[in-house]
């Protein structure tokens, strides 16, 4: 490796690392949305409920077997299924639910992340 390419990787180290640092809370330091009341995790599992209902159960069906005419023929997986479960992580399922899969139209413009988040929560939660 040149000088050159040396300090070019250096910069990119030290930028990246300067993002990374400025993104870590410093304990004790409260932000203001800490100080915002949120709503009851009761509260937020109903509203994700509903927002599958509405969104995600023509294919998906509402107990997440993908029982459904549109599921079958959109060929969506059974959330129950403990292998299917074991094998799709965490971040897969977020980019699924954010970009779209196959047949699956993408809901990252429709759907907050932390929304995002509850949905890969709430479809972790069929395997039970």
């Amino acid at each position: 490796m040149n000088v050159r390419q040396q300090l070019v990787l250096t910069s990119l180290l030290v930028l990246s690392t300067g993002f990374f640092l400025r993104d870590l809370k410093v304990t004790g330091q409260t932000s203001r949305n800490q100080n915002r009341q949120t709503a009851s995790p009761g509260a937020k599992d109903k509203e994700i409920k509903k927002l599958f209902k509405q969104n995600c159960a023509k294919c998906h069906g509402e107990n997440g077997a993908g029982e459904t005419t549109a599921g079958e023929i959109a060929g969506v997986p059974d959330f129950t299924d403990q292998r299917w479960q074991e094998l799709y992580d965490y971040q897969r399922l977020t980019n699924s639910i954010k970009h779209g899969r196959g047949e699956m139209p993408s809901f990252g413009k429709k759907f907050s992340k932390e929304q995002i988040k509850s949905f890969v929560s709430y479809v972790r939660a069929f395997k039970n």
